[in-house]
């Protein structure tokens, strides 16, 4: 047992990490609900560290020590708050922007949800306020600060925790909740608290090591007391964990990959979101994952034919990745971030000539959590088509109009009711789709499926 402070804890050169595991809760004392236990932890930190006599004991703080990294297995909701007091007084008195400082908070790592750990990271290099707008809107006024982030509780938590809430109390007065309502500079002392919190026991706790043996175990019990995670958060860490185990990606590029799943790809579903407005509420899980599934099923049966036997153990409910290791390959993996990121920052809407629409982005139905427009053998020729489309460049509306005309004609008209067919057909347009009117004028297409289709299209470019 060792008596110390949030600041000797991260500042030890023991420590090169103070990782948040992923079995983790949510940052609970960032509720909007928990505003009076924000009220109260906040005046009691405030109040030890403005009054010398006054030294707040936060008990126990118990976790596993490896050999350059601490990760907490209980005490998780107070180093947060420590982490993000620490982080706020730094930031306010200039401090922030000091090596040596910023050096020490970059520690602190909340690995629960990426999108979680890029906000953080993100949080060490904000800028300063030149107009002193509130912190809250500051924060979520930056570029870096994505849709997606409001959909982590987390973050939300963190947000609440720096800028507090507009709940009022019975009278009706704001209750102050917020690290900025509370630590105002009214008497310019942030540098005066940050010499207190860095260099005095004022806030402490008993650090508790708890060997490796013994950590399964609190492992387990934790976890049936932890926050509950969806299909696709835990879809998402084993996808992650594959590229990496098989070597389709190194390290350093399975966290790039696994940052673009967790924030920069989810603007593409931001637009079509679940919400429940009474209580705040939003969701992309559900469509993101169908998006990913139809890709995954796809890829099954351009490899194995209509009749993969993989295709059909590609289910809703996640409950293991045996079905999706035995489709994925580095090749579909490399394609998957082609795809995404030539879309990413385009709105593609496929329509056909004759005003059917198809929803290449899943979309919720009647505002139902639980259910999701599906495709049927057309629609999932069409997304595979858009698929192919983004593989080869990034949406352009003039080739993609040519493209999805030409595409709507192929699937509507082909010849066999199987996908496989028209696939291979799509597979040998595809890497001229965005230029697909001069590559059909001036070249002989050499398929064994859909010939007369094909024909047909290549007169109707010659007419022109």
């Amino acid at each position: 047992m060792e008596e110390t402070t949030f600041w000797r804890l991260i500042s030890s050169p023991n420590i090169k990490k103070i990782c948040i595991p992923t079995i983790q809760r949510d940052y609970a004392q960032g509720r909007k609900e928990k505003v009076y236990l924000r009220y109260n932890f906040l005046n009691a930190l405030d109040s030890a560290m403005r009054h010398k006599n006054n030294q707040l004991s936060l008990d126990f703080v118990y976790g596993v020590d490896g050999e350059t990294m601490f990760v907490p297995l209980d005490g998780q909701q107070r180093l947060t708050t420590l982490w993000l007091l620490h982080w706020f007084i730094a930031y306010k008195s200039g401090l922030l922007n000091q090596q040596e400082v910023k050096k020490h908070l970059m520690k602190f790592s909340y690995e629960t949800r990426i999108s979680s750990t890029v906000f953080c990271r993100n949080l060490w290099e904000l800028a300063q306020n030149p107009e002193n707008v509130p912190l809250h809107d500051w924060i979520t006024q930056q570029t870096w600060f994505y849709n997606q982030y409001k959909q982590d509780p987390t973050i939300m938590g963190m947000l609440n925790m720096i800028g507090g809430t507009d709940i009022t109390d019975m009278n009706p007065d704001d209750v102050p909740d917020g690290l900025e309502k509370l630590f105002k500079d009214e008497e310019g002392n942030y540098e005066t608290l940050w010499n207190q919190l860095t260099q005095s026991l004022c806030i402490k706790f008993e650090k508790l090591k708890v060997s490796l043996d013994d950590s399964d175990e609190l492992y387990v019990k934790m976890n049936a007391r932890g926050r509950q995670l969806t299909d696709f958060e835990n879809f998402k860490a084993e996808l992650v964990h594959f590229v990496k185990d098989v070597g389709i990606l190194d390290d350093k590029e399975a966290l790039v990959f696994a940052a673009k799943l967790d924030v920069d790809w989810t603007d593409i579903f931001w637009e079509n979101r679940w919400e429940d407005v009474p209580t705040n509420d939003v969701s992309i899980d559900e469509i993101y994952f169908a998006f990913i599934r139809r890709f995954v099923r796809l890829e099954s049966i351009k490899r194995d034919g209509d009749n993969s036997p993989h295709t059909r153990k590609i289910l809703r409910s996640f409950t293991n990745f045996d079905p999706y290791e035995e489709i994925l390959d580095k090749q579909s993996i490399l394609d998957f971030i082609q795809i995404m990121d030539n879309l990413r920052g385009h709105d593609l809407r496929c329509k056909s000539s004759w005003g059917t629409v198809f929803e290449f982005i899943p979309k919720y139905i009647d505002g139902k959590k639980s259910e999701i427009t599906t495709n049927d053998s057309i629609q999932n020729l069409l997304f595979y088509g858009c698929c192919r489309y983004l593989l080869y460049g990034e949406f352009d509306q003039e080739s993609f109009a040519e493209w999805n005309r030409i595409l709507w004609n192929v699937c509507e008209n082909r010849a066999e009711a199987t996908l496989f067919p028209t696939m291979c057909e799509i597979d040998i347009l595809a890497p001229h789709s965005h230029d697909i009117l001069n590559y059909l004028a001036e070249n002989e297409i050499d398929c064994a499926y859909n010939k007369k289709q094909l024909l047909e299209e290549r007169k109707g470019v010659s007419a022109k």
